[in-house]
């Protein structure tokens, strides 16, 4: 394992804080899965900062999910040629309605990956989209999804979304909660058409979910 995000996994499960989402609370530490995956949540929340974006050790689920957006952009590789400078930021972009509020904008404030910093912008079409590193898109686009992964397509653009069947029809992750837990959905067939890597101690972390394909 990578000492960094060894060391970060220790410090996490000494800080680990609470989350609640729509229908109630649940602790850090018994996310799904095993040891791993319940450190890579809390991870999360000790590196992003969220439970302090919110005054408090109970985080809203949209301010958790902003933690998540922020830290799966370090788990990626961009195409080369995705920046033309080294200080170029990574733009993370909001594609239909805006469920996070300002939670998004607080997780990547004072952030940096690779020394880049990092930016959100809310886009109101497809083509605005196409300029940016990560594009959340919404529940509020989600009958036009294929739509939009079509035009997104080999862009190098990590597409994140919450909704039922995002990663299956063809965005890269899908972030979904179950039982009062989050689950990392992750799609490695669409994040290769964007021409991405996504590091294998993501992945391990993920549910791994495959296109689906439209029946002729």
């Amino acid at each position: 394992m990578d000492q960094g995000l060894k060391g970060d996994m220790t410090t996490t499960a000494r800080t680990a804080r609470r989350w609640k989402d729509r229908t109630g609370e649940v602790n850090c530490r018994a996310w799904v899965g095993g040891p791993g995956l319940r450190l890579g949540l809390c991870l999360v929340l000790a590196t992003s900062g969220a439970a302090a974006a919110t005054g408090g050790p109970v985080v809203e689920e949209y301010a958790l999910k902003a933690a998540v957006v922020l830290n799966l952009a370090k788990f990626v590789e961009w195409p080369q040629g995705t920046f033309l400078n080294p200080q170029d930021p990574i733009v993370i972009c909001i594609l239909g309605d805006n469920p996070f509020g300002r939670s998004l904008e607080q997780a990547v404030r004072g952030q940096a990956i690779d020394n880049r910093p990092l930016i959100v912008q809310q886009v109101s079409n497809v083509a605005q989209a196409r300029s940016c590193q990560v594009v959340f898109v919404s529940w509020s686009e989600r009958k036009r999804l294929r739509s939009i992964f079509g035009q997104l397509s080999s862009r190098g653009i990590l597409t994140v979304g919450d909704t039922d069947d995002f990663a299956a029809e063809g965005g890269v992750v899908n972030l979904s909660v179950e039982a009062n837990r989050i689950r990392i959905e992750i799609n490695p067939e669409a994040a290769g058409q964007q021409r991405m890597r996504i590091s294998s101690r993501l992945l391990s972390l993920a549910l791994i979910k495959r296109t689906l394909r439209a029946k002729k």
